[in-house]
């Protein structure tokens, strides 16, 4: 049964029928991600990734991380951003402190990073009060305080 583009599947539980939505095909993401010569749909699928909610669409959107491409890198740390996963940790700090990366990408990986809460990314946000970037700053600030709330850690003024 198709209803407003997205297919659903009849699911019988006791002879009530219910629908639930088809999860979306995270393998041809997945493909389409990592190595689509179509910018745009590399993009969306990206993007499509981090709205999946599908913790086998993680890995690749790291690897995303570490694209020739700004934009791919930027639309993957968004992305983990919505998918918040551990094994992103790093591959977000790296590019939370590349002062080389654009702006953005550096603001959304402080954002997963707070999203994710590891107590890893503490010293390496702390670092980050130090930028220009107000927008940065701000990111960081943020995320060091969703982490400290999470972790019961004490606020520093």
């Amino acid at each position: 049964m198709m209803y407003m583009g997205t297919m659903y599947r009849e699911i019988d539980r006791g002879g009530q029928g219910s629908n639930l939505p088809l999860a979306p095909d995270v393998y041809g993401l997945i493909e389409t991600a990592g190595g689509a010569s179509d910018r745009a749909a590399r993009i969306a699928a990206v993007d499509a990734l981090g709205a999946s909610g599908d913790p086998r669409a993680v890995q690749t959107l790291v690897q995303c991380l570490q694209d020739a491409d700004s934009g791919i890198r930027m639309h993957a740390a968004c992305a983990l951003r919505d998918l918040p996963s551990v094994r992103a940790v790093g591959a977000l700090i790296e590019r939370l402190l590349d002062t080389r990366e654009q702006s953005e990408t550096r603001v959304h990986a402080a954002e997963a990073l707070g999203r994710i809460r590891s107590i890893r990314a503490i010293d390496p946000l702390t670092r980050i009060l130090q930028e220009p970037d107000d927008r940065l700053r701000e990111a960081a600030e943020n995320a060091l305080t969703e982490i400290k709330h999470a972790w019961h850690l004490p606020e520093e003024n």
